[in-house]
């Protein structure tokens, strides 16, 4: 595995510039491999995709640490 290796409890990110270098390369992987069909591919590549960790319930968690209320394409189906 990489320097990013799964440690079995969730736990991805020690530190800060863990965090920002696995964002980084997430990121990365994303722009070279990954097709959005409905995004704007100008915004996105200024805006940088946002990479989500983990999730509870409604809620995720981005690799920045916001939490962020689950409410996909509008449809608020909880």
């Amino acid at each position: 595995m990489s320097d990013y290796e799964y440690s079995g409890n969730r736990q991805f990110f020690q530190d800060r510039n863990m965090t920002t270098n696995y964002t980084t390369h997430i990121q990365q992987l994303d722009n070279a491999h990954h097709l959005h069909p409905f995004s704007k591919h100008h915004e996105l590549r200024e805006q940088k995709p946002r990479v989500i960790t983990r999730g509870e319930g409604v809620y995720l968690w981005d690799s920045e640490g916001n939490k962020i209320l689950d409410g996909m394409a509008g449809l608020w189906c909880v």
